[in-house]
This record gives structure tokens, C-alpha cells and sequence, in this order.
């Protein structure tokens, strides 16, 4: 509870740039369009598709729809930011301490991994790809316990997070593959002993997102960029364990850690990478499991099938990732990151009791590493970073004051994320119109305020 509520803290401290307020626009112009369904007239019509990708494909809708369901109670984005932290924080803990419940892990095994700097900061964005963070954490614990107890909920509710994550991003298809070759293969008498339930879900869900499938059937387009290296995308899924440490935030937050600790903060981030250890580790003393599964799947346990399901997502993600040549950023983690959470506690469980004091430094780490960016960010309003930006709540200051004035009032932005994205100050203006009333005409300026260095603040000023 108490990560929960510190994921809700400050809200608008949020970054917002391009994709987000692209999300935004597109669920205002949705939720404008009237529809009928069934004879039946809406004043809304659900989003067809959702954000496009840097590679040309174009992705689902769920993003889109969690945003017109957001604006049906408020247009207020900071209000939007906080209940989905929440939310999101809320679903990942319940299917950590889930998944380790089933698996006879320690409930604290759950608690250490939503310290990640990754989680907390992911959660707090009003973005696609990092709703995949929550669903594949619901999926694989929902999956877990059915294989454990045979609750048909706990089955149906997997099929409906698969069917989530298929329509928020492409890169959790290996996940979903993974869970639906086990379901199809290993546990194909489940599979029809509810068969009717499942094909329920996945009917009605594809029959809402028909205008989907009919777009990608007549416009999907995927390229690979030049100049990519052919070979590292197969490796690139092993370092799924990403999430779970502290590496790579200066390619989101900076190039240098802030002041005034940067000597500890780097030592604290490579205590953190020991999560790759553990993973990589997890992964080997795991190979037995897989091979238990395919000898005798009927006689393995509910954790070899576990670990069966979550090496096969790996398998089918270096099949993705290789021919594709994916194997740049973050958020390309964001849905097989539980499978290396499952390995690294495979390898917690199976460590000495004297390994204890390890997990303890390790997760003051990443206390101290999320804690400084926090309060950093809150100085700094934001981060001076092209994958950050200006915090929202600053930018819808900007907003207010700039609203003061004529919509014909000149505007010169010297503000690079205003200038290359257009869009994200002018859906704030949109969510957050002027009060009504005659406004004087005015020559603005629209700068960063630059009153020390790293100040990612906006200022308005009218000349």
C-alpha cells in the first residue's frame, strides 16, 4: 500500500510529450465522434487503432480506450496521471505477491522488485507500452494459479490479459504465444473443458476491436531500419531482467546523475545490475523444469510449468527480436520483464541464508536511486532530456499562462519539445480551454526559465 501511494505522489511531475497527448487527441476526437451499434446511438465511438510505431506498424487500441473512459469522468491529465499510477502500481503488486504466493516464493521478493526506478517511473506516464508492465504481470500469475488450483477464473481471466496485450503493443506477442502454445499443447483437455468461456472472451473482444483487425488486414507496414545490426536482437531478450535493476535511466532522465551524489548513485546502480545475474542464473537452474515439462508434462509440477511457459516467451522473443533487428530501448521489456522476475526468484529461493544482506543492499539501491530522480525531477520540473521533458503539471502552468491572452497573440517557443511536437501544448489548451471573456493580445515568449542549471521549467513572458 504504501508503494501504491507513493506511485500517486506528485502526479504532475509526469512527463508529457508527443506520444501522450497524441494518445489524448485521440481519444477527444473519438470521444466526439457519434456511433451506433445495434441500433443503438452513442455519443462516443471506440478508438479503431492506437499510436504508430517507429518502425511503421500501427498498434492497438486499449490505450486509446483507457483514455476515453479517463475523459468521460475528467479532462484534467494530473487527475488522469494519479488514478492510473495507482492502478497500475495496485495490479502489478497484487500479481507479484500472487505469482510468489503461488510459487512459494517470499511475499518479499514481491515487495524489492516494485522498488525498480523502472516500475515507478513507467507507471506514471499516460503512455501505450507501459500498460504492458501490469497485464503481463496479471497474466502470468493468473496463468500460475490455474495451473496450481485449475480455477477457471484464474484461466480466463490469462486469455482476457493476452487478448489486452495483443491489442497495447506487438512486443508482448511473444509472451502471449508462449502462454497460449503451453495452454493449446500441455494443457489442451483444460482448453476444452472450457472452451466456451474462452471463446466467449476472445469473440466479444474481437468483435469490439474489429475496426482493428480490419485496418492492420489492409495497412499494416513494418520496416527495419538501415544500418541495424543483424545479430544483436537475438541476444537482446536476455537482458530482460532490465526492469529490475537501475540500468540505462540516464538514456530517459539525463546523460549525467544529478547532483550531488552522482559517485554514489553509480555505485548504486551497479548493485542493482545483480538482477541480471540473478536472472541469467534462474535461467540455467531452470533447464531442468523445461525438461520435466516435455518428458512429462502431466507429472511436472505447477513451477516447472511456470518456468516452461516463461522459457518458451524468451525463445519466441529472440525469434521476434533476431529477424527483426530489435534491440534498442527500454520499453521493448515491458511485457516478458515477469518472465525474468519469476528466473531471479528461482535463484533468491535456491541462494544461502547468508545471501540475505545481498537483497537488502540491493533494494536500498534502488530506494536511494528512485528517491533522488524523484526529488530531482520535482526541483528540476522535469528533465532536460528528450525522452522526458518538461514535467506536466510546469507545462500546464505554461498553458494557464499563455491562455491569459488573445488566441491571436504571437507566439515565439524556444522550447524544443513545444517546437518539434506542436501537439503537446496544444492538447493541453484543448483539455484545459481558457475561461470565457475578452483577453488582451499579447507578443509571448514561451523559454525555459534557466534559473539554475538542469531547470527544465517553462516560462511564459510577454513582450
Amino acid at each position: 500500500m504504501v508503494i501504491v501511494a507513493a506511485s500517486t505522489i506528485r502526479p504532475g511531475d509526469a512527463p508529457w510529450i508527443n506520444d501522450e497527448p497524441l494518445l489524448m487527441q485521440m481519444a477527444i476526437r473519438q470521444n466526439a465522434t457519434p456511433s451506433r451499434f445495434l441500433k443503438i446511438a452513442f455519443p462516443f465511438t471506440p478508438a479503431a487503432y492506437g499510436l504508430k510505431g517507429t518502425r511503421g506498424a500501427r498498434y492497438g487500441p486499449v490505450p486509446v480506450w483507457l483514455d476515453q473512459i479517463f475523459l468521460a469522468f475528467t479532462r484534467n491529465p494530473v487527475l488522469m496521471l494519479a488514478i492510473r499510477a495507482g492502478l497500475v502500481t495496485a495490479i502489478t503488486g497484487i500479481s507479484l505477491f500472487w505469482l510468489c504466493r503461488t510459487m512459494r516464493f517470499s511475499p518479499w521478493l514481491a515487495v524489492v522488485v516494485m522498488l525498480s526506478p523502472w516500475l515507478f517511473f513507467y507507471a506514471r506516464q499516460l503512455w501505450d507500452n507501459s500498460l504492458g508492465i501490469p497485464i503481463s504481470a496479471l497474466m502470468l500469475a493468473a496463468y500460475a494459479d490455474f495451473l496450481s488450483s485449475r480455477w477457471a477464473w484464474s484461466v480466463r481471466l490469462a486469455v482476457f490479459c493476452a487478448m489486452l496485450l495483443v491489442l497495447t503493443h506487438f512486443m508482448a506477442i511473444p509472451i502471449v504465444v508462449a502462454i497460449g502454445v503451453h495452454l493449446a499443447v500441455v494443457e489442451f483437455r483444460s482448453l476444452w473443458r472450457f472452451k466456451w468461456s474462452i471463446a466467449v472472451i476472445i469473440v466479444v473482444i474481437l468483435g469490439i476491436s474489429r475496426p482493428y483487425w480490419n485496418y492492420l488486414y489492409h495497412n499494416y507496414h513494418h520496416s527495419i531500419p538501415g544500418g541495424t545490426s543483424p545479430s544483436l536482437g537475438w541476444f537482446f531478450p536476455l537482458l530482460g531482467a532490465h526492469h529490475l535493476s537501475a540500468a540505462g535511466l540516464q538514456d530517459i532522465f539525463g546523460a549525467t546523475w544529478p547532483d550531488p551524489m552522482p559517485r554514489i548513485l553509480s555505485i548504486a546502480v551497479a548493485i542493482t545490475t545483480l538482477a541480471y545475474l540473478a536472472s541469467w542464473v534462474g535461467m540455467l537452474l531452470t533447464i531442468p523444469s523445461v525438461w520435466r515439462v516435455a518428458r512429462q508434462s502431466e507429472r511436472a509440477s505447477t513451477d516447472d510449468q511456470v518456468y516452461s511457459v516463461v522459457w518458451i516467451a524468451v525463445i519466441f522473443q529472440c525469434l521476434l527480436y533476431g529477424p527483426l533487428h530489435v534491440y534498442e530501448g527500454a520499453h521493448y521489456f515491458n511485457a516478458a520483464w515477469i518472465c525474468f522476475a519469476a528466473f531471479a526468484f528461482r535463484t533468491v529461493k535456491a541462494a544461502p541464508k547468508w545471501c540475505a544482506p545481498i537483497l537488502a543492499v540491493y533494494a536500498a539501491a534502488q530506494i536511494l536511486i528512485v528517491a533522488t530522480i524523484a526529488v530531482t525531477i520535482s526541483r528540476d520540473c522535469g528533465m532536460r532530456s528528450p525522452n522526458y521533458g518538461t514535467a506536466l503539471s510546469n507545462q500546464i502552468a505554461a498553458v494557464r499562462q499563455m491562455e491569459r491572452y488573445s488566441a491571436d497573440s504571437p507566439r515565439q517557443i524556444d522550447v524544443p519539445e513545444w517546437s518539434e511536437h506542436p501537439r503537446t501544448p496544444a492538447v493541453l489548451e484543448i483539455l484545459l480551454p481558457p475561461p470565457p471573456g475578452a483577453r488582451p493580445r499579447g507578443n509571448l515568449v514561451i523559454r525555459f526559465r534557466d534559473a539554475f542549471p538542469g531547470d527544465a521549467g517553462i516560462v511564459v513572458t510577454n513582450h
